[in-house]
This record gives C-alpha cells, structure tokens and sequence, in this order.
C-alpha cells in the first residue's frame, strides 16, 4: 500500500488555488474573496484562531455561484491535462490517496474510494 498527497504530485498545482481563481474568472464578485483570504491568512500567522477560521470558511464563496456542478465540470475539462498521468496509472486500489481539497472537487479527476478529503456542509463550510 503506498500514499500519494494530491496536490503537486498526482495534480500539477493547487487545486483549491486553481478553481477558486477559475470561479473567480466566471464571476468577478468573487474578487473580494482573495481580500478575506489573505486577511484570515494573514491573522492566521500569528493567532491561531483565525487559521482555523481561514480553514473552515474557505470554500464560502461557493455559496455565490449559481451551478457548481457545470463549473466544476468545466473546471475538470480545462485542467485534467495537469494530471500526472503515470501516477494514475501506478495507483493501485489499495493506495491512499490524501488531499486538502473537499471531494466535490477531487472526485472529477480521480474516481477511488480510497481518498481522505473531507466534505463540504449544505452552506459551504468545512464541518470540524
């Protein structure tokens, strides 16, 4: 059985990164996220409180797109040429696959059972 971490080994980059910029793109509203991230980013640094707050509420700005399930399909067709392709292929069934992505995003690229992420709640929020 092996481990195999998603971003920047299976997928050229960051994931979350990628379609939150991608999102923003498709809505330009969403521009104002990148102010709160970096400023719960930033307070993270040095109270560790706001880290977790960073954590949670990242995927929030979800909650402003209209159909998540067509963006994220026109998100996976943009960017699965930034799988590595090799790894896919040595994966076994029993590998693990560990990501710091939630699964709505994960499950378009790869389509295992064995991924650790976590998912989202009904308003976008990491439940903890």
């Amino acid at each position: 059985m092996n481990l195999y971490y998603f971003d920047k080994i299976i997928y050229n980059g960051n994931i979350n990164r990628d379609f939150f910029l991608y999102c923003c793109h498709k809505k330009k509203s969403l521009y104002l996220y990148i102010l709160i991230h970096w400023l719960y980013y930033l307070l993270g640094i040095f109270f560790y409180k706001f880290e977790l707050l960073f954590l949670k509420n990242y995927h929030k700005y979800l909650n402003k797109l209209d159909n998540i399930e067509n963006i994220t399909n026109e998100f996976y067709k943009k960017n699965n040429k930034k799988i590595n392709k090799s790894y896919l292929k040595n994966i076994a069934n029993q590998d693990i696959i560990i990501t710091k992505s939630p699964r709505i995003l994960i499950d378009k690229f790869i389509n295992k059972e064995n991924i650790i992420t976590y998912e989202l709640n009904s308003q976008n929020i990491l439940e903890v």
